[in-house]
């Protein structure tokens, strides 16, 4: 009968266990029987062999054999007897003779003794045949009924051990079913766990965000009232201006003779408390500044970008010269700030321009070799533009003492100061300085429009032009040409002044003293990445770009000019001297030679 197909139990976490049929148990076991009774079967015939070897079937048959061909040699016997008695008479006796002698033999032996006990001997012999048989078929039916009885054994145990199973494997799949039902609760309630943490820190992240928000329109009203009472002030400011101008000249057209004595008392008033405000910030106490061990990312950034940094702890700004430019009207202003005492960490001035009020404060930060930054400017009314020289303040590797650089730190220039305590030398390079911009959020920003306010004051029609912010990786303004050198792709640094131009002509139209004593550059500035590099450089270090340029040669200059009519100068009067415009000589004509030179 087919065995019936037992359900699947299903663990948990998805796998399948399927519950093991007995059909090739139920096989193998009657095989292994059927294998048994074989083996036992031929043992209990070979051993009635050896006990009773003369009742076998196979010797009796044997016996027959043998008869057999005893009666056919006999015959044999006779035929050969018969061909020698026909044909070799004179060699043997007498047929006749011969017969008669062994008829006569075989009566002699054909007595009632014999026969009897040859027929008591057949007797014998069927019946132990009959007898062996009937014995054999008893042993058979006895040998069929126990192993019917040990089949029905077998499958009575086989079907034990069926039920046995089953039992086992219903009570692993009510097992399954409910450990499967108990790790899904588990699983639903860490899921629920889980959204509702998700859904906490959801709503934290929205009430942080709507604060964010909150504060940044909060801000953005703050700077927009700002803005518009510093529009109305400077307006107010601009119409006085406006209204004084055209009562000065209409005093100048009509020679009204109004007195403005009381104008330049003000102006005298103004700069006054200017200059006393500066006295009285000289003549204060100056209170040592705090560092920012984790300053808010705000305003512009200022890192160095190292090049060498030897037996140095950490370095601290003691003073940052700077090069701003005005937000309103775009007009460039020095800055000098201290990152050691409080009111010396923050500059104020009058735009020499448009009059706006520009402030840089510092907030200077423990610079080290893993983290560069010097500290953050932050900036009202400026922006700046370019670092000409910072002053520095480290402390030794050795003795962990206070050291001081009296140089300031100049690009690509080795600064170095010595140890007073353990007279050890540090020493620091900087291939160049880092100015990056940040909003009030810490997001990284570009550079702001200058002259954004002052233009739109003034109704120009002139569009906003981005502050000239030196930053690497980014070409120059104008690719670094000039309007006195058109060509020239490259800004040259000084010394003097540690500022950067584009050409010697604007280094003099700065008024710096080094331009007129003839002071030479000493970095190079590419055009088009703005790698700050050595000044006989002639490709970029950086992107390759040609520093030099090829240019037309000269005839002459110097002595390293050029005779190829091809590389000449258009403006040469020896590039077609001679020759035409291809290269080849002219026909010159010989009617001087022949008549003499013309009269």
């Amino acid at each position: 009968a087919p065995t019936k197909k037992l359900p699947t139990a299903t663990r948990a976490g998805g796998r399948r266990v399927v519950s093991k049929r007995h059909t090739s148990t139920e096989q193998k076991a009657k095989e292994k029987l059927y294998k048994r009774e074989e083996k036992e079967r031929k043992e209990r015939e070979k051993k009635r062999g050896k006990v009773s070897g003369l009742l076998d079937k196979s010797r009796w048959q044997d016996i027959v054999k043998q008869t057999v061909l005893a009666v056919l040699g006999v015959v044999v016997s006779f035929i050969a007897l018969f061909f020698a008695m026909r044909y070799g008479k004179e060699y043997l006796p007498h047929p006749e003779q011969a017969a008669t002698a062994i008829v006569e033999a075989v009566l002699a032996q054909l007595t009632v003794p014999n026969i009897t006990i040859a027929v008591a001997s057949l007797i014998v012999v069927v019946l132990s045949r009959y007898g062996y048989t009937a014995y054999q078929q008893a042993q058979a039916r006895q040998q069929e009924k126990d192993r019917q009885a040990r089949i029905a054994a077998v499958e009575l145990q086989i079907k034990a051990s069926r039920e046995q199973a089953s039992a086992a494997a219903l009570e692993r799949k009510r097992a399954f079913e409910a450990q499967d039902v108990e790790q899904r609760t588990r699983f639903v309630k860490e899921f629920e766990e889980e959204e509702r943490r998700r859904a906490l820190a959801l709503e934290a992240e929205q009430a942080r965000l709507q604060a964010e928000l909150d504060e940044e329109r909060a801000l953005q009203r703050q700077i927009a009232l700002e803005t518009q009472q510093h529009r109305l002030e400077s307006d107010s400011w601009w119409q006085a201006q406006a209204a004084e101008e055209l009562r000065k000249k209409q005093a100048r057209k009509g020679n009204l003779g109004h007195d403005y004595s009381h104008l330049d008392e003000a102006y005298e008033a103004e700069a006054g408390m200017l200059d006393n405000s500066d006295d009285s910030e000289d003549d204060a106490e100056l209170q040592p500044l705090e560092l920012e061990l984790e300053p808010r990312v705000r305003g512009t950034r200022v890192g160095l970008v190292i090049d060498l940094w030897w037996n140095l702890a950490t370095v601290q700004v003691r003073e940052l010269q700077l090069q701003c430019t005005c937000a309103r009207c775009g007009t460039d202003v020095d800055v000098t700030v201290s990152g050691l005492y409080t009111p010396q960490n923050t500059f104020a001035a009058r735009c020499k321009r448009c009059k706006a009020i520009q402030r840089c404060s510092l907030r200077p930060q423990l610079a080290f070799e893993s983290q560069t930054t010097l500290g953050y400017l932050d900036c009202q009314d400026c922006i700046v533009k370019d670092v000409i020289h910072v002053q520095l303040n480290g402390v030794c590797m050795q003795c962990s003492e206070a050291v001081s650089f009296s140089k300031p730190i100049l690009r690509g220039s080795r600064s170095e100061a010595t140890c007073r305590h353990c007279h050890q030398k540090s020493a620091i390079t900087a291939k160049s300085f880092e100015l990056q911009t940040f909003d009030e959020l810490g997001r990284e920003i570009e550079a702001p429009f200058a002259g954004t306010s002052y233009s739109k004051r003034s109704k120009s029609n002139k569009k906003k032009e981005a502050v000239q912010v030196i930053k690497e990786g980014q070409p120059l303004p104008d690719n670094g040409c000039c309007q006195h050198f058109r060509r020239s792709q490259k800004w040259f640094r000084w010394k003097c002044c540690g500022k950067a131009f584009a050409c010697p002509i604007c280094h003099e139209l700065s008024a710096c003293d080094g331009a007129i004593d003839g002071e030479r550059a000493y970095r190079i500035l590419c055009g088009q990445c703005s790698h700050e590099q050595m000044v006989n450089n002639k490709t970029c270090s950086s992107c390759g770009f040609d520093l030099v340029g090829k240019g037309k040669a000269g005839h002459w200059q110097g002595g390293s000019g050029t005779r190829n009519t091809s590389q000449l100068s258009s403006k040469e009067r020896k590039k077609n001297q001679g020759v035409s415009r291809s290269g080849v000589a002219k026909t010159a004509s010989k009617k001087g030679q022949r008549v003499g030179p013309k009269q």
